[in-house]
């Protein structure tokens, strides 16, 4: 990428889900800890409005590079921005919910990775809980 003429990065201040609408997200129990998550970990919760996958996709063209960071709804984001044609050439997210994984969100996190990989997205770096996909 030529970066030498500057970055074109668009920050939407929305939570990215699968459907337009609310979604409500959880405090970290940890206080020290800042993301929020779709996972019911605490009693404190906040309403956001959201951005659907579906929607970013068709508003953007091209997109080069999809980093996404969202707390247990990675999967879910993944499978939604698979079934549009306007695939990223890069995917960068972290399975943050693999730390404590149930045997069913294994199951479904193996079969988003084969979806990946039928889509023609290759793993170029993989980093404890990190994965970096590049379309071929």
């Amino acid at each position: 990428y030529d970066l030498s003429k500057g970055f074109n990065f668009i920050y939407i201040k929305k939570a990215l889900w699968i459907k337009n609408g609310n979604l409500t997200l959880y405090a970290p129990k940890n206080k020290e800890y800042v993301s929020y998550s779709i996972k019911r970990i605490s009693e404190i919760s906040v309403k956001f409005k959201t951005i659907n996958v579906k929607n970013l996709q068709t508003d953007f063209k091209k997109i080069d590079i999809f980093k996404i960071d969202i707390e247990g709804a990675e999967l879910r984001v993944l499978k939604c921005l698979l079934e549009n044609d306007n695939h990223p050439k890069q995917i960068l997210v972290e399975f943050d919910f693999l730390r404590n994984a149930s045997l069913n969100e294994w199951i479904i996190f193996l079969n988003v990775l084969y979806k990946l990989k039928i889509a023609k997205y290759k793993i170029y770096a993989l980093n404890y809980l990190n994965i970096s996909l590049i379309l071929d």
